[in-house]
């Protein structure tokens, strides 16, 4: 999911406990989010205009992140890819983000640090009103890439509490962010 910087003759080994592991083949570290490679992991095409993004623009965009209160979680867009609408925001979620649903068009997560559970629900419309039959957990952790589908519902819970919030990159079109257009809320959604 990081962009590809390898250092030249240097090896890195994973260590576990007093044993030393073969070098990880192909670890690349780097200080960029290339959005290229994780839509390329999910199979599918990046609009045009993303471009890596670097740690420390991430960190920046917290800093001036403001409250959404549907949501529950303050949260900033970092950069925009303006043909398609689609924006890349970040966010340090503290305890949760409330339980919603997109109907059009898919939200993509990676997991920048923290741990949690993602739990995701197919929804009916019930008169007008998104429904969940079922709610599915899925326990997120860094590294990891997740989309959530338009009609699912869903929710991110903090395994951790507010001192070790889950850090999120997030891409999603502007609509995904505003209930008076592609977001509802939905009720009971699970703890």
């Amino acid at each position: 999911m990081l962009a590809s910087k390898k250092t030249p003759g240097k090896e890195i080994e994973r260590k576990s406990g007093t044993h030393t592991n073969r070098p990880l083949e192909g670890l690349v570290i780097s200080d960029e989010l290339n959005l290229g490679r994780i839509y390329a992991k999910m199979g599918k095409n990046p609009p045009d205009s993303f471009k890596p993004v670097t740690v420390r623009e991430m960190k920046e965009a917290l800093l001036r992140a403001e409250r959404d209160e549907s949501a529950g979680i303050s949260h900033a867009l970092v950069t925009r890819d303006e043909e398609s609408g689609i924006g890349l925001h970040v966010a340090a979620v503290e305890t949760g983000v409330n339980a919603h649903v997109h109907l059009v068009g898919d939200e993509d997560y990676v997991f920048l640090s923290g741990e949690g559970t993602m739990w995701l629900g197919k929804v009916k419309l019930e008169g007008g009103k998104p429904v969940v039959g079922n709610w599915e957990p899925h326990e997120v952790r860094p590294g990891m890439v997740l989309t959530v589908p338009g009609g699912y519902a869903h929710r991110l819970v903090n395994g951790k509490g507010p001192q070790n919030p889950v850090r999120i990159a997030f891409t999603c079109p502007d609509s995904h962010l505003d209930d008076s257009r592609d977001r509802k809320p939905v009720d009971n959604p699970p703890a």
